[in-house]
């Protein structure tokens, strides 16, 4: 039995393997002590250089962390499109935790965009269409491949009047199949509207 239970811990250990760690090397909250550094707050991108190859296992568990940096960029590049929009980037991936339960760190899958515009209403589409193309040509500035995490990510757009809200989700890759089927504006909103 003790066999049995070392090698399904092997299995798993070995099946966990994490995704592309972090790359920008965000922090966590900071801590309330002026002595507390953003170092010191940190989790670490990968495992620690000290940790010898043979490191204790971690089970990942599916998480985001937010990407401040990033997040002001989009937030300014879909400003240009309307003032009042409101915009931010999250990493979606894995923490590797411990047996102790501790965060030792975090391994982005993908960067995730959510962006919010104001509108008069949701009836006309081709406005909406024409604020959406707006909207992917101002994320056409930050590529997965320059991201944290291995592969495209997912894309929300809400649009929200003084009376209802729309949001659609989508992913990246969706983008790209449908500018390529020449699909813009209301066409595109419809695609997307509906994946």
């Amino acid at each position: 039995m003790k066999r049995l239970l070392v090698l399904l811990g092997l299995l798993l250990s070995a099946a966990c393997q994490p995704l592309t760690p972090l790359a920008l090397g965000e922090t966590t909250p900071a801590s309330d002590t002026p002595a507390a550094s953003a170092e010191a707050t940190r989790l670490p991108d990968t495992p620690p250089a000290d940790v010898p190859s043979t490191q204790p296992p971690c089970y990942f568990v599916w998480a985001r962390q937010p990407l401040p940096e990033l997040s002001g960029q989009v937030q300014q590049a879909v400003q240009s499109i309307q003032p009042q929009a409101a915009a931010r980037a999250e990493a979606y991936g894995e923490n590797c935790v411990d047996e102790n339960g501790d965060i030792v760190y975090f391994a982005a899958k993908e960067t995730d965009f959510y962006v919010t515009l104001e509108v008069d209403g949701l009836k006309d589409e081709s406005a909406l269409g024409e604020r959406l193309e707006d909207v992917l040509t101002a994320l056409e500035a930050f590529p997965s491949d320059e991201t944290p995490g291995p592969q495209p990510g997912y894309i929300s757009v809400t649009f929200q009047s003084a009376e209802e809200a729309l949001r659609l989700r989508f992913t990246e890759i969706q983008v790209i199949e449908f500018r390529q089927q020449g699909l813009r504006g209301v066409d595109l909103f419809k695609a997307l509207k509906n994946p």
